[in-house]
């Protein structure tokens, strides 16, 4: 009898750990941004997500393996990066398509995570493109940025989204009063600088003036 005792408590021990086994060795990772399906205007996407189930331990560190790909089964992999940190932004534009992606956490001492689940979102195109024109030759730009943000916003209050590119170069502003990039109350509009430099004469200038709008 006591034998008999024994076996069904390590059966049950044993059906214990493989239950707490198969919970850890799911998908920990909890998906904050972009939502499956999303639809947004911005070329660089931001990724986030939370891991409620591991926790910070420096001795082993965790890491983040981010992949995007244009099909679902991850043939036509575009990025493939790792971070240490539960946040991820792709480092160059994305051309409009829609895009796959996933994400799995591994250790340093070789434990893998399976990928979660797949979800997607798609990048869509700006109905309207406004160009800033740089002339090297002047010797400040305010007036020229302000003009094509002025058409810009026009146009992104009328429901138009907008892409506001700028053409390469050195951007020079002296003392102003008002913002060079006002953008108070737009949603779906992209600012694009191509890279280029804006060299702000005295410190007091208010060169941007906005709100956080997730669209």
């Amino acid at each position: 009898m006591k034998l008999y005792r024994y076996l069904v408590l390590l059966i049950v021990f044993a059906l214990g750990s493989m239950s707490l086994f198969a919970a850890n060795s799911g998908d920990p990772l909890r998906i904050i941004e972009p939502a499956d399906g999303e639809k947004t205007f911005m070329p660089f996407p931001h990724f986030m997500w939370e891991n409620p189930v591991e926790k910070l331990d420096v001795r082993d560190p965790l890491c983040y393996v981010v992949e995007i790909a244009t099909d679902a089964g991850f043939r036509k992999i575009v990025d493939r990066d790792s971070v240490t940190v539960v946040r991820y932004v792709h480092d160059r534009p994305l051309p409009a398509g829609t895009y796959y992606w996933r994400v799995r956490s591994t250790k340093s001492t070789g434990q893998v995570h399976p990928f979660g689940k797949v979800r997607s979102f798609t990048v869509l195109p700006c109905e309207k493109t406004v160009t800033v024109p740089f002339d090297p030759r002047q010797t400040d730009h305010s007036s020229v940025v302000r003009e094509a943000m002025a058409r810009a916003l026009e146009l992104n209050r009328s429901g138009v989204s907008v892409k506001v590119e700028f053409e390469k170069g050195v951007y020079r502003f002296s003392d102003i009063e008002v913002p060079v990039l006002p953008v108070d109350h737009a949603t779906n509009l992209i600012i694009d600088g191509n890279g280029s430099e804006f060299m702000l004469e005295k410190y007091k200038i208010e060169f941007f003036r906005g709100e956080y709008n997730k669209n």
